[in-house]
């Protein structure tokens, strides 16, 4: 697992943390999930993640990532409502 924060959806962002992911792990990941936001459908991301199952959110469909959003909602609840983060440059 990991994560990136970026102040943009480019899909170089993306490229970058499968690489970070790859570089980190003894094996490639076996399954990448995400939503089917523009970078995650784009040429370059199923280059990067060929020979890796690509796993989507339903179309229109918000409950398919309702155990992320979860998680989201206990970083949110947990960690970041006891920090005063006013900037992207500050959480980094």
């Amino acid at each position: 697992m990991s994560w990136d924060l970026s102040t943009t959806l480019e899909t170089t962002n993306i490229i970058s943390l499968i690489n970070k992911v790859k570089a980190t792990r003894k094996s490639n990941p076996k399954i990448v999930h995400s939503d089917r936001g523009s970078q995650f459908t784009s040429k370059e991301y199923c280059e990067i993640t060929a020979g890796i199952t690509r796993s989507y959110s339903k179309k229109a469909y918000s409950w398919d990532n309702a155990c992320i959003e979860s998680f989201h909602a206990i970083i949110k609840r947990e960690c970041l409502n006891e920090y005063n983060i006013s900037s992207y440059n500050e959480d980094r």
